[in-house]
């Protein structure tokens, strides 16, 4: 049973396993972090005395989702091999998913970065970038001196924001991930 629990949050959380993604509706990763906490909410409170996932929705001034932050303690995250508090902000634009950002409790940017390079070095460009396979999105490790967390931001590639150089390139990846998917 518990194995099957941490598999399901491994698919609610990870990068291209998870159910939100870049450009998902806003509203429908509300339902989603909603539906999540009324599941857990009694097991946490008499499993814990408290809970373990909370969360927050903020609004712009158009009534529209501007932020969604969820809190979970004690998260397991078994490509690292550890647990974590983490914070994660699912910041909004237009409605949708602009950016993912993870934030690490207690774990440190050096940790974070050498077990990215041990597990994603083959798609790690420009020295700090970790593409999913298809060179459509990437994650960089970074400090949040506002939070003072180590953190990881999940977003999406847009070449006109790269040299002409690098777009080449991710453009040569991302056409060799197309000719291998058929």
């Amino acid at each position: 049973m518990k194995i099957r629990y941490f598999f399901l949050i491994i698919i609610f959380f990870c990068n291209k396993n998870q159910a939100q993604d870049i450009g998902d509706d806003a509203k429908v990763v509300r339902y989603m972090v909603e539906k999540k906490f009324n599941q857990r909410k009694i097991k946490d409170l008499l499993k814990y005395g408290e809970l373990q996932f909370t969360y927050n929705i903020s609004y712009d001034k158009d009534n529209l989702i501007d932020n969604i932050i969820v809190n979970q303690k004690n998260e397991i995250f078994l490509d690292l091999g550890v647990r974590s508090d983490i914070t994660i902000r699912f910041e909004m634009r237009s409605g949708e998913i602009h950016r993912i950002i993870t934030h690490y409790h207690d774990l440190t940017v050096e940790f974070l970065r050498k077990k990215f390079n041990e597990i994603y070095s083959e798609r790690k460009l420009d020295d700090v970038l970790f593409f999913t396979p298809n060179y459509k999105h990437y994650r960089y490790i970074y400090w949040d001196y506002d939070n003072n967390k180590a953190s990881i931001a999940y977003v999406k590639y847009i070449s006109s924001e790269h040299s002409k150089e690098f777009q080449e390139l991710i453009s040569r990846k991302q056409n060799i991930y197309e000719q291998n998917k058929k």
